[in-house]
């Protein structure tokens, strides 16, 4: 039996596909299709907060230079729980930065 990390065991069987596929098409270089597939993970279970499915995504992004993005990402969590106003706080500041020096 194989272990699951705990993001793996929270999703529904084909979540976590879709969860492994993103990840793959990220480390592939097609972040459009892997970006599609994280909105969709998210979409599908809005009541629950995916930390580690987000942080995922917006490390993605960064690393892809698509920081609008990655900040959308971030602040549409922010603003679905309160006590997150901090969630990805230091990548926040670089997105925020990057942003800035690029205009």
């Amino acid at each position: 039996m194989s272990k699951k990390s705990g993001c793996q065991r929270l999703l529904k069987p084909d979540l976590s596909a879709r969860y492994d596929y993103a990840r793959a098409l990220a480390e592939a270089g097609d972040i459009d299709l892997a970006a599609q597939n994280f909105d969709y993970i998210l979409k599908s279970k809005p009541e629950v907060w995916q930390i580690t499915v987000t942080q995922k995504y917006v490390t993605m992004l960064i690393k892809a230079e698509r920081f609008n993005q990655a900040k959308l990402v971030i602040k549409k969590i922010r603003r679905q729980d309160p006590s997150a106003s901090q969630f990805m706080e230091t990548e926040y500041k670089i997105i925020t930065e990057r942003l800035h020096s690029s205009t």
